[in-house]
Order: C-alpha cells, then structure tokens, then sequence
C-alpha cells in the first residue's frame, strides 16, 4: 500500500500517473517533468497501478477516471477504497467534468481539465493535494484516537454546528441520558429541557457565556432523570472552534457520568452528603407514608480531631480518618447507611428504629469501636467522641430539618463532654434557636463595642497590698444589662467567635495596662487565653504585634491557659508557652487541680505560676478531701519555685486556712468583685 512522504521543497515527490491514451499521458508527463522535484511513474490500468503500489509507495496519484479495467466513477470509489490514504487529482476531459465534481465529493483531492492545466497549474494542485491529505489524515487520527479515549473512559460525544444549527450525539451519550436516537435533543432549549429543573438554566448560562467567549473553557454539570426515576449526574466538557474573528463556529466535547464521584466521599468510600441526603428523604417519606416503623439519625463529631491533623499532617489525619470510617461501618446493620459530610462528622440513619426501641446496641458498639486504641506512626491513640440523636417522630420540617436538629443535640454533647450521646427534644430545640440568637446578639455587640473589661483584685498576702488584677469580661447589652461571660463564651467557642472576643481582650488589657502604667501604678494584669485560641497557635504572633511600642515592663502582663488545654498536646504546649515567655511576659496554669496535674508536665513547662481552681478552696477548711488538695499544690508550687494563687477565696476560714499555709496570693469577692477600671484604680490606692 503506498504513503504520504513528508512534504518537503528539497525531497522529491513521487507520483503515479494512471492513464491509458498515450497521447494524454505523454503530454501529462511533459508538463510534470518541468519540475524538478516531481518522479513520475505511469501505468496505463488500475490492476497496473495496484501492482505498482505494492512494490513501492507515491506521495500522491494522477487519475483518468476511463481505463481499460474500470470506467467513471467507480474507478475512483474502487480506488479511494483501497488506497484511502493517498491523495488523487482526477484528469478529466471536457465532458467528464461532472463526474470528475462527483469523484471530489467523494474524496478525491482536486480535478484538472486535461487541455487546460499547465505546469504551474499541475504543480499548485498536486502540492496542495498532498498538503489537504496530510492534515485531513492526521485529523482523522486524532478523531479516531479521541474516540477510542472516549470509548475507553465510557464517554460520550456530542457536536453542535452553529452555522447549521446541527446537533450530534454517539449512542453512548444517549444511553447516559436515558434516550433512544430519535429523542435526541435537537436545539440548546431542548436538550435544557431534560435536565434537572434547577440546572437547566446554569446549563445555558454557561454554553451562552463560552460561545460569547467570556467563558474560556466549557464546563458544566447537570442531572438528568432515568426512567426508572432516579437522577443520575453528568459532566460535559467542551470547547468551541472560532473563525478569524473569534466567533464561535462548532463546539464539540464530550459527557461523563460522574453520578458515583458526587456521591461518594472518596477518602471514606461512603456516601457523602448528597447521597445521605437522599436516602434521609426516602426514609423519611417510607416513614410519612407508614410504610416503615421509623427511624433515626445520628449526628456525631470526633472530638479535637484537629490535634491530630496538627500532630501527623493532613495526611496521617486522612488516614485515621479512614481508619474510624470502617470502625463505624462495621457497627452498622444491614439497611443503615453512614456518611461523612465533611472534616471529622458523620452521618448515620438507622432504619426501623423509634423510640420505643431506642438505639442502646448501637451506641454500645459504637462506644466500644471508638474507644479501641488506634495505632499511627508508633502511636497509641484514644478517640473522644460526641453524638446527637434524633429519632423520625420529632420531624418538624422535613429531612433536613431533622439534620439540624441533630446537630443541635450534638452540640449540647460536646458541652458534656465524654462521648455522650445526646437525644434532641423540642425543649432543646428552643434552646438551640436561643443559642442562635445569642450568636447573633454576640455578632453585634462585637461591631457596635458593647464588651468591657472588669478586673478582679489579686492580694499579695506578705504585704497585704493588691499587687495585679484579672482581667474578665462582661458583655454590657443595652437592653439586657450585664451578661456574664458563662451564658455568652460558650456559644462564642463553638461559632468560631471567640478568636475575634481573645483578641479584643487582650488588646484592652494591655491598653489599660499601658494607661495605668504611664499614670505610674506598678500593677500587674492576668488575661485568660481560650481553649480555641491556645489550640490556634496565633496567640503570640498577634502579642508581639501589639506590644509594639507600649512602655510598661512585659512581665507585668501574665497569660492564664488552663491545664486540660495544655496536655493536649504537650509539646506544641511548651513551643507556644515559650515563645509568649521569650518576649519577658508572666505565664500561669489556671484552674489547676481539675485536669491530670500531672508534676512532671508542669516542669516541663515555662510557667510562673499556678492558680488553685475555686471548687477546691470554696470548700476549705471543712472538706477534709480539698483541705488536702489544696495544701498539696501550695507545698508543690513552693517546691517548684512557682507562685500560688488561689482564686474563689470568699470566707475568712478560707482566707485563715490559706495563709497559715503559706499561701502567697488570693483572688476572690472577700477581697473585692470584679470592678470597672476606674474603681479598680480606687481600691489599689486605697488598700
């Protein structure tokens, strides 16, 4: 079979010239021999020409259409049948130009009237010929590749002409779309029209917006429904062809089904939110329709999942992540579906179950799947975890509903704490929308600057003088007066608003530090630092930005952070506490005694003091248990070199108790409340 040399100026270019009048072939050759780069072959019959081929390969092929062995037409389709590949000018005479016109149509690359070419003529269209056949060939390639890639990733393809307002779909994309050849969609509108109503119009938008060419490439995903009722997701991709002046003549592309990657979370395998939500629906009408004994739905969180993303990188959080997924799968019946909307939740529905029957086998399993250790990276890990419960007879709005109320109770689990499995009622639903209000109002009172900042006395009880004070915030409303900060930060913790209210804080403790110092009180102010904030690690980034500038010494401001927060992780504990204690600032252990207290840790740590939590000293010296407690944190601080504070100190058998224990420091209403600034001044002079 012959092939298409490369088309070069300075390579000969090899021809066949297929004609049996000699005379015509005669003067063929005499005009293709003016050209220097043309080797031409004649034969005078098509059997001669495919014998000629067979022993060597021509660029391009000169064809009389009338020859011993075939006559008109069909010599040329006999040919072009076999030969495909080579590029054919057809020789005519003047009363062949018709069949000559049809032979073009049908492939051949050009004709010319025997009589009237001539070298220059000859020579334009053989070369153009064997240029117009080397690009339809490496096009046809590539469709043919394309289609092959397409067939191969279960694709299917779709064509519009523009121009012609012609549409073409292959058969695999109608059988994605559920439809048979002649329900194939025959204009934009159309095609819209079988589409999920809410992404008809986006489909539009979108190609409008690629055609006009605001849209560079075209991008869209869409559902369509199968007969059977259930949708199914796709993505068309395509791209336009434009003419010189940029007008969109024909888009092509192509349509994937990607129903299974939108539904299934691919670090899990299990149905993520879309997919979940779905079979909550189809549960929840079964239920609607008493087909069904109900059902419930658990919403539940890991807790302080972000540590360990901290602790082993994103990727070794996947992987525990993956690793809880099969844990919880494995707890589940058959006919029980769980997701995991996002991050460290998940979603689990628990068909046939109500009230009546409660879900204690599950939350066993469950409790006992997650309290197994969990080995990473030569670690042993324990999981915390919380759950809130909703069972199908609560419903109030529909499926989502249900969703939200769920997560409701699964926030007052976290407020328990301990891998608690919260069950939702209406009286929790009203808390919840009083809890969103009171998101709100904080939202508000931020922005309009409705905090304040009171500040508790500290007694020094060597000298009997007030040597600093604890700054603690108050939220004054306009309407509702003073609210005290335990309705109000716990709702800030868990809405992300506690970052913006630390902040706040402690730009107006050291603000007010900074005013009394230049009025010339030596005084020490103690700011609490949130869980959220410790765990963010920006704490002393944003402190060293805002003691830029302030004359006070920094060891007259002292950060507090709890000790539970601290032992989270430790050695991202010490990083931070040491970096905060390098700019010269004070560090305290607050409410210690109620996490592990562990002494080890504590000398680990870059602190100054620890102060002895409320619950133990409101119950000296009569609770012989505390007494004990107490007296041993006092003997450990003195060991240590660390200060003592105890706070909540609001008897004067406290206060005795204390003191004959050798307690430094004391904090609490014996002394004073916590008092606004400029009454603070008073009793620090007046003490």
């Amino acid at each position: 079979m012959g092939s298409l040399s490369c088309m070069n100026e300075s390579v000969s270019i090899q021809l066949l010239l297929i004609e049996d009048n000699p005379v015509a072939a005669r003067l063929t050759m005499a005009i293709l021999e003016q050209e220097p780069d043309f080797r031409v072959h004649q034969v005078p019959s098509l059997e001669d020409a495919y014998g000629s081929l067979n022993k060597a390969p021509v660029d391009a092929v000169l064809m009389d259409l009338y020859l011993p062995d075939s006559d008109g037409l069909k010599t040329f389709l006999r040919f072009h049948n076999d030969f495909p590949q080579l590029p054919v000018v057809i020789l005519s005479g003047l009363d062949d130009r018709a069949i000559a016109l049809e032979a073009v149509k049908e492939g051949a690359q050009d004709f010319l009237v025997k009589g009237e070419m001539d070298a220059l003529l000859l020579k334009k269209s053989l070369r153009h010929s064997i240029e117009r056949k080397k690009i339809e060939s490496a096009l046809k390639e590539s469709e043919e590749r394309y289609a092959l890639a397409a067939r191969g990733a279960n694709d299917g393809i779709w064509d519009w002409d523009i121009a012609a307002q012609k549409f073409y779909f292959s058969s695999r994309f109608l059988a994605m779309m559920g439809l048979k050849p002649e329900e194939a969609p025959t204009d934009l509108e159309s095609w819209s029209q079988m589409l999920h109503p809410d992404d008809g119009p986006a489909f539009l938008d979108l190609i409008g917006r690629h055609i006009e060419g605001t849209l560079k490439q075209l991008r869209v995903e869409y559902r369509v429904q199968h007969p059977d009722g259930h949708y199914r997701w796709m993505l068309i991709r395509g791209e336009a062809v434009r003419d010189g002046n940029g007008r969109a003549r024909r888009i092509a592309g192509s349509q994937t089904d990607i129903t299974d990657f939108r539904l299934i979370d691919t670090l899990t395998g299990l149905p993520n939110r879309l997919l979940f939500s779905d079979r909550l629906e189809q549960a929840y009408l079964r239920f609607e329709s008493h087909t069904s004994q109900g059902f419930a739905l658990i919403y539940l969180d890991i807790n302080r999942f972000g540590r360990l993303n901290e602790s082993f990188g994103i990727r070794g959080g996947d992987s525990i992540l993956a690793d809880i997924a099969r844990r919880l799968k494995e707890c589940l019946g058959v006919g029980d579906t769980i997701s995991r909307p996002g991050s460290d939740e998940f979603l689990i529905l628990l068909e046939g179950t109500h009230p009546g029957t409660g879900i204690a086998p599950v939350e066993t399993r469950l409790k006992e799947a997650l309290h197994r250790p969990l080995y990473f990276s030569g670690e042993e890990l324990h999981l915390d975890f919380s759950a809130g419960v909703i069972f199908s007879e609560l419903r109030e709005e529909g499926p989502e509903s249900l969703i939200r109320d769920a997560h409701s109770a699964l926030n007052l689990a976290k407020q328990k704490g301990g891998s608690v499995f919260q069950v939702y009622s209406h009286e929790l639903s009203e808390a919840s929308r009083e809890r969103m209000q009171l998101e709100s109002l904080i939202r508000k009172a931020l922005e309009e600057g409705q905090f304040r900042l009171f500040y508790q006395p500290q007694l020094d009880l060597r000298t009997g003088k007030i040597n600093g004070f604890e700054a603690l915030i108050r939220w004054a409303h306009p309407e509702l007066g003073l609210i005290s900060p335990e309705r109000f930060l716990p709702v800030a913790e868990d809405t992300g608003l506690i970052g913006k209210i630390g902040q706040w804080t402690l730009r107006e403790a050291i603000h007010q530090l900074e005013t009394w110092h230049q009025e010339g009180l030596r005084v020490r102010v103690a700011v609490n630092l949130s869980p959220t904030e410790f765990r963010a690690r920006t704490v002393a980034a944003f402190l060293r930005q805002e003691l830029k500038d302030r004359t006070f010494p920094p060891g007259a401001l002292e950060m507090e952070f709890t000790e539970t927060v601290a032992l989270e992780n430790v050695a991202q504990t010490i990083e931070e506490l040491q970096e905060i204690q390098d700019m010269g600032l004070r560090i305290a252990v607050d409410d210690f005694g109620t996490g592990f207290s562990s002494l080890t840790y504590l000398k680990r740590f870059p602190v100054n003091a620890v102060k002895i939590d409320r619950e133990f000293v409101m119950s000296i010296p009569d609770n012989t248990d505390d007494a004990a407690i107490v007296s041993a944190i006092l003997a450990m601080g003195k060991s240590l070199g660390l200060e003592v504070v105890a706070e909540g100190v609001e008897t004067e058998a406290q206060l005795a108790f204390l003191r004959a224990r050798n307690c430094e420091f004391v904090q609490g209403y014996l002394i004073s409340r916590p008092l606004p600034a400029e009454e603070a001044v008073e009793v620090l002079r007046n003490y």
